[in-house]
């Protein structure tokens, strides 16, 4: 009999050793704790086997799938993110469990990793996954993603962040970017869900695009530089803004609206679309005389006269590619100003003397002239990183009206 329990026990350690060491400590340290956080933990540990119901999955998402089958916390990192989801470390290997069984009935391929490098792992829909294996791996990790996609088009990403339960049913968030890390087991629900923030408000993209194998941009440039050549380089499209629009439909599907601003005719490609808007320079520029301008400094400096344009947007170049979940709070802090990414080397001075600057340094130079006339002490020496901008159009404006 004794052997017997033994054997019970370990080969429960080895199926699933959250679940062993919950029930020790359950065991050991639980006498104390409230009947009702006793009866949310049990309540976790009875919904270890979730059914798939593809219809309903379909229906309301999976993520509302999973919170509604778990009793999971939601939009853990800024209380806005519907996609993020706080999960009990101790059902981990339930939900991956899950998740395999979700992409043999539904056809997906599979990709788990953490953000930042660390994990990464991609399963075809053909191929099995070892369940055991990448829970093992994910075990000690604060967060990871999911994503989940098939040649039917569906696409599934899921933020999962995980949180451990303390002796005295304390939970415990890993991740140090939870807008709470620590709470009441029964109360987890409650703080983790969706709820009003700063952030729910509306934030555009908008891009500057040029394609020089446009008839009409070319004539333009005919007219206007009879005796140039203009720089490939600068010029050519190789359809990277096709990548980057689905980029931000993967990774950023909170943003409203994306303008793109080109006096190029659209592509052939881009389909029709209420949320991707089509913009020329004649709409932007206030004076008509300055047209056509082939300055990409000229055309920036106007992108807040876009008509309808939201207070906060996002400024992204065709080669820009997001490559992972992205978040408002990514490019706007908690008091709604603009989070900026440098170079982490200077290299901008006003006091260099030399005679002939690449033309990305001349504007960085002029810009810092232009800060010292209202921040005398102030020296603006590094570059912007060559990532997305988060801007606000009341910076545009002179004076600030």
């Amino acid at each position: 009999m004794t052997l017997s329990i033994y054997s019970k026990k370990i080969n429960k350690l080895l199926r699933n050793p959250n679940l062993f060491f919950y029930d020790y400590f359950k065991k050991k340290t639980f006498v104390n704790t409230s009947n009702q956080t006793k009866k949310i933990i049990d309540d976790v540990v009875t919904t270890s086997n979730i059914s798939i119901d593809i219809v309903e999955i379909k229906k309301s998402g999976l993520n509302n799938y999973i919170q509604k089958n778990l009793n999971c916390g939601i939009a853990p990192e800024d209380g806005f993110d519907k996609n993020s989801l706080l999960v009990w470390s101790g059902y981990l290997n339930g939900l991956i469990h899950f998740i395999n069984n979700l992409k043999i009935s539904m056809s997906m391929d599979l990709t788990i990793y953490t953000l930042g490098g660390g994990y990464n792992i991609q399963v075809s829909s053909q191929q099995s996954l070892d369940v055991k294996t990448v829970s093992n791996k994910l075990s000690t990790r604060p967060d990871f993603v999911i994503e989940l996609s098939n040649q039917a088009s569906e696409l599934y990403i899921l933020h999962i962040y995980l949180y451990d339960i303390s002796n005295d049913g304390i939970a415990i968030v890993r991740s140090n970017r939870a807008i709470v890390r620590k709470c009441l087991v029964e109360e987890v629900e409650n703080i983790f869900s969706l709820h009003d923030s700063s952030y729910n408000e509306n934030i555009d993209a908008v891009y500057t695009w040029v394609n020089q194998s446009d008839p009409s941009w070319q004539k333009l440039w005919l007219e206007t530089f009879p005796d140039q050549i203009f720089d490939p380089d600068r010029f050519t499209s190789n359809d990277e803004l096709k990548y980057s629009l689905r980029s931000l439909n993967k990774y950023a599907p909170w943003l409203n609206k994306i303008y793109i601003v080109s006096n190029c005719s659209k592509p052939a490609w881009l389909n029709d679309s209420k949320k991707i808007i089509w913009v020329s320079h004649e709409d932007i520029f206030p004076d008509k005389d300055m047209l056509p301008t082939f300055n990409s400094h000229a055309i920036e400096c106007n992108l807040h006269n876009i008509k309808g344009l939201s207070e906060k947007f996002i400024y992204l170049n065709d080669d820009f590619i997001l490559s992972q979940p992205c978040l408002p709070s990514d490019f706007y802090d908690e008091t709604g100003r603009s989070i900026s990414y440098f170079e982490p080397y200077g290299m901008v001075s006003p006091e260099t003397k030399q005679a002939v600057l690449p033309d990305y340094l001349i504007a960085a130079k002029n810009s810092n002239l232009l800060l010292k006339e209202s921040f005398p002490k102030y020296n603006a020496r590094n570059l912007h990183r060559h990532v997305p901008y988060a801007l606000k159009k009341i910076s545009f404006r002179a004076n600030g009206t």
